[in-house]
């Protein structure tokens, strides 16, 4: 089923308004009188069958406009109404589609039972009603919930996302934080005993991880599951080869300003010592921080938050025979012995300690598996100010085929240090080669690629894929804004060959413009003065976008009110300006002076140059032309 159009009456701030998704028709529906409508449905002249030369999407959309204009409002709307779980539209409106059956197209005019739509131009849109939103209750054969829907973003911001239902798949990452703590939750709350009356023995709860450090370990799955399957090289993109591991020092931080504890005493005198002699083993080095970083953090852990106990009195052994990984090892192995002294009862056992020390010493074991089978490759970086450091990396491999079976030690090493950290963090694991937007782009390519290769036994996902994108290409350096449409298309209806694709866009980069034609671009205008918006119709009087100037677009389709500037560079601008008008020199002469000689645009920068010298005579324009020629020298250089 393709969405062609939609006429919102009223939802968040959007005020009587029609989307028009279609690149073929154009529709334009006016409100004649109270529920009363004219709907006409036009061919758009500028159609261009099979634009995008992909024989699986059979239409994009962008939408475009001002921040608060209510881009994403659109895409709340039919995430809300159109999946099946949701079972009916969220608020009356006028929708149509169309549905391809045996290569013919059934063209349908959704509408509420007590609007009257009339209509002469149609083009083979059946208009037909329906009641109490119940799109699928309407008098004909086909599905209305035929397509599944997929919504992916990566803002991250206080946007409540609901759980998902039948019907949509939301890989944003604000709901994949939802999703993640809350399945979190319900594994750990399996794992309580009961009572007799059926409830969960509340006593037996402790703190479980946090639902952030859930949603950094799966993202990083994700990309893992990503690099280590063929769909990595359906574009051209530098993913990362090495994921990084790195000591952070939170902890050790802390108890170093916690001058007066034990534990402070305990790492100056012994601990500090017994690291320095593991430096000339670079290996070696490594396990040994991770065996002091894991036992800080349950220290820290301890002491600041859960245990009911010290777990101080088990640290015994603190002879200068011992080394640091023997004695950490021996203190996570006699952790299972500590108890819980009660007035009433007694010691009492505390469970999770031994789950922890198990845990811990699996972790221990296993990195360093990883270190001698060179699983984890260490290599040094000199420096000619300090000693030389190294760094532990995991290595993807590079050729294909490869398979996550090849990086099971790797996820189980995640596995495992989600179960052994606190609070606080004492690993990092990074990609060390990514800015922040490469990264975003690793995140859309790695959530796209787990739901279509890991997720599709939690739900049959449906032959037609409506894909709503929110801002993907949000941190985006420019050049990557150019590379996005072209790259995300190509991913996309690669990955889903076996389906038909709707793409529906947001965004407020002009590059996204540029690569579509104006009847696929829904223009929406913000009314300062009260918030209101208006969305153009199909045939708006815009230039046309399809590969037009940036900067053109930038100002036209983008709604840049005023000079292509900074605003402060406008204040500044019209400082001078004002300054000029005056024609009385003051402290501030020269300064405004040097700020025209600097003004990147020319037209611009001659302007006020010329109004300078009227104003203030020959002496200026003297020294304006001799700048103006010494920086044309320093060019010529």
């Amino acid at each position: 089923m393709e969405i062609h159009y939609i006429w919102l009456p009223e939802f968040k701030n959007i005020q009587g308004q029609g989307f028009n998704f279609s690149s073929k028709y154009i529709f334009d529906l006016t409100e004649t009188d109270k529920f009363q409508f004219k709907i006409s449905v036009k061919i758009n002249p500028a159609y261009i069958p099979d634009f995008f030369e992909k024989d699986n999407i059979i239409n994009v959309t962008a939408i475009v406009g001002q921040n608060g204009a209510g881009k994403s409002n659109i895409l709340d709307y039919i995430k809300l109404s159109f999946p099946e779980g949701k079972n009916g539209l969220h608020v009356p409106s006028v929708v149509a589609v169309s549905y391809l059956k045996n290569g013919i197209e059934e063209k349908y005019i959704y509408v509420p039972n007590n609007f009257e739509v009339t209509g002469d131009e149609l083009n083979d849109f059946k208009i037909t009603s329906y009641h109490d939103l119940s799109i699928n209750e309407a008098v004909h054969e086909r599905n209305f919930y035929e397509n599944t829907y997929i919504y992916y973003s990566n803002i991250f911001d206080t946007k409540i996302e609901e759980v998902e239902f039948s019907g949509i798949r939301n890989i944003s990452t604000t709901s994949l934080l939802r999703q993640e703590r809350d399945d979190e939750a319900t594994q750990y709350l399996k794992t309580l005993p009961t009572l007799e009356d059926g409830n969960i023995d509340g006593s037996r709860f402790t703190i479980r991880k946090d639902s952030y450090d859930i949603y950094l370990d799966n993202e990083l799955r994700r990309n893992i599951q990503f690099l280590l399957s063929p769909e990595r090289n359906l574009i051209k993109f530098p993913l990362p080869e090495k994921l990084y591991l790195s000591l952070l020092e939170t902890d050790l931080r802390y108890i170093r300003q916690d001058k007066d504890s034990n534990i402070n005493s305990i790492y100056q005198k012994f601990l500090s010592s017994k690291l320095e002699h593991e430096k000339a083993d670079p290996k070696r080095y490594f396990l040994a921080r991770v065996y002091l970083g894991a036992f800080l953090n349950i220290i820290v852990k301890d002491k600041n938050f859960t245990s009911p106990s010290s777990l101080l009195p088990t640290i015994s052994d603190l002879s200068e025979d011992i080394g640091l990984i023997d004695f950490v090892r021996s203190f996570f192995e006699k952790l299972p012995d500590v108890k819980y002294s009660d007035q009433t009862h007694g010691d009492i056992n505390i469970p999770f300690l031994k789950t922890l020390a198990d845990a811990t010493l699996k972790f221990f074991d296993l990195v360093e598996q990883m270190l001698n089978m060179n699983e984890l490759k260490v290599e040094g970086i000199q420096s000619i100010f300090s000693e030389p450091t190294y760094s532990v990396y995991y290595e993807i491999p590079r050729t294909l085929p490869a398979s996550e079976e090849g990086a099971i030690s790797l996820f189980r090493l995640l596995t495992l240090y989600m179960n052994v950290k606190g609070f606080s963090d004492f690993l990092s694991f990074t990609w060390r080669s990514l800015s922040s937007g490469e990264q975003s782009m690793f995140s859309l390519l790695s959530r796209f690629h787990h739901l279509k290769a890991h997720d599709y036994g939690k739900e049959n996902i449906k032959p037609n894929l409506v894909i709503l994108i929110d801002e993907g290409d949000i941190y985006y350096h420019p050049n990557w804004q150019k590379e996005f449409f072209e790259k995300t298309i190509e991913f996309l209806s690669t990955i889903y060959d076996q389906h038909t694709l709707q793409i529906i866009l947001t965004t407020n980069t002009p590059f996204l413009s540029s690569d579509l034609p104006k009847s696929n671009i829904i223009f929406i205008e913000k009314n300062i003065s009260d918030s209101s918006i208006s969305v153009l119709n199909a045939d708006n009087s815009k230039e046309d976008t399809f590969a037009g100037n940036i900067h053109m677009l930038f100002a036209d389709a983008f709604y840049m009110q005023g000079a292509l500037m900074g605003t402060f560079a406008k204040r500044k601008v019209q400082a001078i300006i004002d300054y000029i008008a005056m024609k009385e020199k003051t402290a501030k002469h020269e300064n405004y002076r040097k700020t025209i000689t600097i003004i990147g645009e020319p037209i611009l920068k001659r302007k006020l140059s010329d109004m300078w010298i009227e104003a203030f005579g020959d002496n200026d324009e003297l020294v304006l032309l001799e700048e103006r020629i010494a920086e044309i020298k320093s060019k010529q250089k």
